[in-house]
């Protein structure tokens, strides 16, 4: 009788630890049933993103800088600012045009090998010795006396008509009617080995900031760039636009622009201005 009776307690006892255990589970898949449904909320209102969309969010490696300074035209057109300036795959954009390097056909620069004659090889010679002397010139002087130095040298070349100077930016117009832009800043910064192309991006990319942050013009397109100071930029582009608005045909206006501007930079603003 007493066995019984103890039988039947236990037995007793085991189903109320199953009902117990049925109970937790059911409040277990319950719960997080609920967290489940609170999830798909937070993605549904925006507030916790889906993968995808947190994959769209991360960051470029190279990030863009926005500039509203200077004034840019790419292959004869002007673009508004602001300026969007990044690096890409080893190349220099600025609003997703392709500013370094430039592509020119091989053809092309061969072409141009062929043709240098021994005045535009003394001429390349004396733009690489004022860019030389600057650089050695400002370690040993400073900034002021070596701009003086470097003026000083270049009024005594017989191969130079007119020259002017603003900030680091030497313009130089030989007698042949050729003109160079030769900033003086990039030969301070000393170069002895070949620098690899994204390091040279990464160069030819502060030195795009910092020429628009001072307020120049850039004028790009294949085969030249051309830098014009912040002092003379405003009038430079008026001059482009009073010369366009003319009602010439293209070859007229063409001759116009080759007086304030280069032939290949000509062509560029005739066609895409």
């Amino acid at each position: 009788m007493k066995r019984g009776k103890i039988l039947k307690g236990l037995s007793l006892i085991v189903i109320i630890g199953i009902v117990v255990a049925v109970i937790v589970v059911l409040m277990e898949s319950k719960s997080s049933a609920q967290e489940e449904n609170n999830l798909s909320t937070l993605v549904e209102e925006g507030t916790l993103p889906t993968a995808e969309k947190a994959l769209e969010k991360v960051p470029e490696l190279e990030e863009a800088i926005i500039i509203n300074n200077g004034y840019v035209i790419a292959h004869g057109k002007y673009i508004d600012p602001p300026y969007t300036v990044l690096i890409k795959n080893g190349y220099v954009f600025i609003n997703n045009i392709p500013y370094f390097p430039l592509k020119t056909k091989s053809t092309k620069r061969i072409e141009t090998v062929k043709k240098i004659t021994p005045l535009r090889k003394q001429q390349h010679e004396f733009i690489q010795q004022c860019g030389e002397s600057y650089a050695k010139w400002i370690e040993e002087y400073g900034s002021e006396e070596a701009k003086e130095k470097v003026l000083e040298l270049v009024n005594n070349s017989s191969l130079v008509k007119s020259y002017s100077m603003r900030d680091e930016v030497l313009i130089v117009n030989f007698h042949d009617g050729l003109s160079e832009h030769i900033l003086l800043y990039t030969w301070r910064l000393s170069k002895p080995k070949r620098k690899k192309p994204e390091k040279m991006a990464e160069v030819k990319k502060k030195e795009l900031l910092e020429l628009l942050q001072k307020g120049m013009l850039i004028a790009f397109g294949k085969g030249y760039r051309i830098i014009i100071p912040k002092e003379e930029a405003f009038n430079f582009l008026n001059k482009l636009n009073n010369i366009m608005s003319l009602e010439l045909e293209k070859e007229y206006k063409k001759e116009l622009l080759l007086k304030i501007a280069p032939k290949k930079f000509a062509d560029d603003i005739i066609f895409n201005w």
